[in-house]
């Protein structure tokens, strides 16, 4: 590590404390980012126009699909020598964790059948109702009472405003996904 430009150290002796960890700084995923897509290209894989965090490789009936969200990877292959061939590759480059077949991916429950792949955001929901103690409520028709009556209630305000914030953001990713 480097100090800082304007620090000046003429004591051998002396330590700097981060107050942040090199991970969490802006400029590390971008490096990652740029260090994977030269190794993924190299390898043989074309960056995708719309979206430039989808790589896909074709080559005879041998196809595979990457798609990078922050600092994790997903790999989607019908060839399982490809994969193998792929990831001693990128172990090459770039420190690599195999976490095996994909189970959960932002929030969404991957599940595999003979010939397709179902999503599911029902452990979601479900944790969502855990958080707010409305799991064991039942179903109706209506949320509220028909011709109930609204009444500006100028007594009482909401108390915790980051507890309602954090469920209304909760509650974007299964909508918005």
């Amino acid at each position: 590590m480097q100090l800082p430009l304007r620090y000046l150290c003429t004591d051998d002796k002396r330590v700097c404390r981060l107050r942040c960890s090199l991970y969490g700084l802006k400029e590390a995923s971008p490096k990652w980012f740029a260090k994977f897509s030269t190794a993924i290209l190299q390898f043989g894989f074309k960056q995708s126009k719309p979206d430039n965090f989808l790589f896909i490789y074709q080559l005879g009936t041998s196809f595979a699909a990457i798609l990078v969200y922050v600092d994790d990877v997903i790999v989607a292959t019908n060839d399982s020598s490809k994969l193998e061939t792929l990831k001693s590759y990128l172990a090459s480059w770039l420190p690599i964790k195999y976490l095996g077949s994909l189970k959960y991916f932002l929030d969404l429950e991957v599940a595999r059948c003979s010939k397709e792949i179902v999503f599911s955001q029902r452990k979601c929901t479900l944790d969502i109702l855990q958080e707010t103690g409305t799991l064991a409520s039942k179903p109706v028709k209506f949320a509220m009472e028909q011709h109930h009556y609204l009444a500006l209630d100028k007594s009482s305000s909401l108390e915790d405003y980051g507890s309602y914030r954090r469920l209304i953001g909760r509650w974007c990713v299964p909508v918005h996904t």
